[in-house]
């Protein structure tokens, strides 16, 4: 869901992905944050 935020060279933008999920760009910045922290979160705990 999140891929887009590796900026590959086929990497979507959130505006593509809130309306791929027909949800909010609100909704995709706060799932993007979630996501980071539990990101961050693993890794401090696997380190």
């Amino acid at each position: 869901m999140l891929l887009y935020l590796f900026n590959g060279e086929d990497s979507l933008s959130r505006v593509e992905v809130s309306k791929a999920l027909s949800i909010s760009l609100q909704r995709v910045y706060q799932m993007e944050k979630l996501t980071l922290r539990k990101l961050k979160l693993s890794m401090e705990i696997n380190f």
